[in-house]
């Protein structure tokens, strides 16, 4: 038997870059640590951001909750107008996302450049 123990940690990053708030995860994105996440999210959409921009390329692990956050935020943002860009995914979450097929339901860009200049073209 196998038993992976991973740290139920996540590192929070956000900035406005003119049209859009960056936000870079960096840990685990899990039932324990998507509270924060959450927070600091709906802390820039109170602020009028409806453009965000999250970057995952330093996520290790994502579980159901944090997709399901992602989806929900997407969801949310599009219906009041707004976008989120999910950028450079890990491989560890784009096999999640393909497993699940989240990645059909969110918009992702395959890196942080690319994700930029989508919010440019908007």
């Amino acid at each position: 038997m196998y038993f992976i123990s991973m740290e139920q940690v996540i590192s929070i990053d956000a900035e406005e870059r003119g049209t859009y708030y960056y936000f870079k995860f960096t840990g685990v994105l899990s039932a324990q640590t998507v509270i924060d996440v959450r927070h600091s999210l709906e802390k820039a959409i109170e602020t009028g951001a409806n453009k965000l921009g999250i970057d995952l390329s330093a996520i290790t692990h994502i579980d159901s909750t944090g997709l399901g956050l992602l989806i929900n935020l997407s969801k949310k943002l599009a219906k009041e107008g707004g976008q989120c860009i999910v950028a450079s995914p890990s491989s560890a979450v784009m096999l999640v996302m393909k497993a699940t097929n989240t990645d059909r339901v969110l918009n992702i860009a395959q890196t942080v450049e690319l994700m930029e200049s989508q919010f440019d073209t908007l």
